[in-house]
């Protein structure tokens, strides 16, 4: 993520932040691996660990952590002062700073972060549920049966993105309650989907695909290779990464405008800031890409 001309990451036991001016690196040790992706608000870094714990940093000062039941894999979801938590044991932990406010036990495990869109929190499960929770005491509006979601939802003009384990991507009205369309593709969706023009998917099966996101009609395909990332959209492009080791930028249109390769296998999304992009691999090198 990045904040402030810094890029702030989790390599193995440490959290770390990177000055794009300097280059200068500055790392924070933690006791167990950091397996969430940071999130930076008002100062403060918020990232998750093999441990289950939450921990929230200024600079290199530890300022709060608050423990969950099991691992925590999914970047929280920070509003004003409130934090809310998915863990490997099922349940969403909502804070106030480190103070508990309330805990919602889904029937599988939350991989995905909480997404919060239309007044509510949402939460996708493993076990095949996608839940709206009332972000002030977690109590259930109502709940939608998706199939096992492993990646974040994503909200755009008033339509919720669902993407599934199963390779299944619905688009849903939060406020009707409506299945607008859904579309099933070949292979696993690990990371989150990307929305600008079109709805972009890429997954197990090493496609990426550009959907048109009032009928759900593939708009083009392109093969790019096997990808866990999400995906990332900025300027009318998106940004995709792949377990080969290659980063591509494409257009609207299809057509691939950058690529880069021999990079090694990457698993968190491409992070685009203005005429360039951002990758890290798994083995914790960062890249540096002009692409203006």
């Amino acid at each position: 993520v990045y904040a402030g001309g810094r890029v702030f990451l989790g390599v193995g036991r440490s959290l770390v932040a990177v000055d794009l001016l300097t280059g200068e690196v500055a790392r924070v040790a933690l006791p167990d691996e950091v397996t969430a992706p940071p999130v930076v608000r008002k100062g403060g870094v918020y990232v998750g660990a093999w441990d289950g714990r939450v921990r929230r940093f200024r600079g290199q000062t530890l300022e709060w952590s608050a423990e969950t039941g099991a691992e925590v894999t999914a970047a929280c979801l920070v509003m004003g002062e409130r934090v809310y938590v998915g863990s490997r044991d099922g349940t969403l932990y909502a804070y106030e700073k480190d103070r508990p406010l309330f805990r919602f036990r889904a029937g599988g495990h939350l991989s995905a972060s909480p997404t919060f869109y239309r007044g509510m929190v949402f939460v996708g499960s493993e076990d095949g549920w996608l839940y709206a929770l009332d972000p002030k005491d977690g109590g259930v509006r109502y709940k939608v049966r998706t199939g096992p979601v492993h990646a974040p939802v994503a909200g755009y003009k008033g339509v919720l993105y669902i993407p599934t384990w199963q390779g299944e991507v619905y688009a849903f009205d939060p406020l009707s309650r409506e299945t607008l369309w859904s579309v099933a593709l070949e292979g696993e969706i690990w990371g989150g989907l990307a929305v600008g023009e079109h709805v972009y998917v890429a997954g197990w099966d090493g496609v990426l695909r550009a959907l048109d996101r009032l009928t759900g009609e593939e708009v083009w395909s392109l093969e790019v290779g096997k990808t866990t990332a999400g995906l990332a959209y900025a300027q009318g492009h998106v940004y995709a990464a792949t377990e080969e080791g290659r980063l591509l930028a494409v257009d609207r249109r299809g057509q691939v405008v950058f690529e880069a390769s021999g990079l090694g296998p990457v698993q968190v999304p491409p992070l685009p800031l203005p005429e360039e992009v951002l990758v890290v691999s798994l083995s914790g090198r960062l890249y540096r890409f002009g692409v203006g």
